[in-house]
């Protein structure tokens, strides 16, 4: 008798488990993008590091479901249909908001979530001279928190249209692509050089980047983005990709 309540133990438990995996997904969609409020602009990241949260209550446990934004500003999430709580989080290139905003999901829903930058970018403008192989970027740093500071600026190239200063970038030397903001960084423009030729940054382990910026020479094209970081704040702010053609 053990035995077979044993048996019929697992069977039922068997059973069950089979249901649970045969689960359907969830479908609907959650999408939107977090924009600059008051001025429906795309914020810029860099790629799966700045979370929003989504809660949803009303069952037995509830817990955070993060959704990482994406480099140009959009979200998105696979959820069950249902009421959600979406929350801003710190640690982002813009001030803590504690105000959560309500979402009833039934099939889609899109969400655009305002966010108060401590500075952004503007103006960036990308220039490739043949004759040096060089590239030359401007572009204009705006204080929108009066109480804040920022402490570098930088410029980004990619071989690829994700492009980032964590892991998304060539391995320029930091002296020529990342550096202190000028004192006039809020009034003038921010100017950077980057040379497509190895040989110009000497003092340092040139073979991956060398190989970096022949493959970009050869392919004819680059993507770049420029940032802005908040003292204090390890995330930055960045401008959009964008594609430079170099013939």
């Amino acid at each position: 008798m053990k035995n077979k309540f044993l048996i019929a133990l697992l069977i039922a438990a068997s059973i069950a488990g089979c249901k649970k995996d045969n689960k359907e997904p969830p479908k609907s969609i959650l999408q939107g993008t977090v924009y600059i409020d008051g001025t429906k602009e795309a914020v810029g990241v860099a790629s799966n590091r700045v979370q929003l949260e989504i809660w949803q209550s009303g069952y037995a446990l509830f817990q955070k479901i993060p959704v990482y934004i994406a480099q140009d500003g959009t979200f998105s999430a696979n959820l069950f249909d249902g009421q959600y709580k979406l929350v801003r989080l710190g640690g982002a290139p813009w001030s803590a908001n504690t105000d959560t905003i309500l979402v009833n999901l039934k099939g889609s829903a899109t969400v655009d979530v305002p966010v108060k930058p401590y500075f952004k970018t503007s103006n960036d403008n990308f220039t490739f001279n043949a004759a040096d192989t060089s590239i030359t970027a401007t572009f204009s740093v705006s204080r929108i928190d009066p109480a804040k500071n920022a402490d570098r600026v930088s410029i980004h190239l990619g071989l690829t249209s994700f492009v980032d200063g964590v892991a998304n970038q060539l391995p320029l030397p930091t002296a020529n692509s990342d550096k202190a903001p000028a004192s006039d960084y809020l009034t003038a423009a921010t100017t950077f050089k980057i040379y497509l030729n190895s040989a110009r940054y000497p003092g340092t382990s040139t073979a991956e980047l060398r190989r970096q910026l022949d493959l970009a020479v050869s392919k004819g094209y680059l993507f770049a983005r420029v940032g802005v970081r908040t003292a204090g704040v390890t995330e930055r702010f960045y401008s959009q990709v964008k594609q430079i053609n170099l013939k």
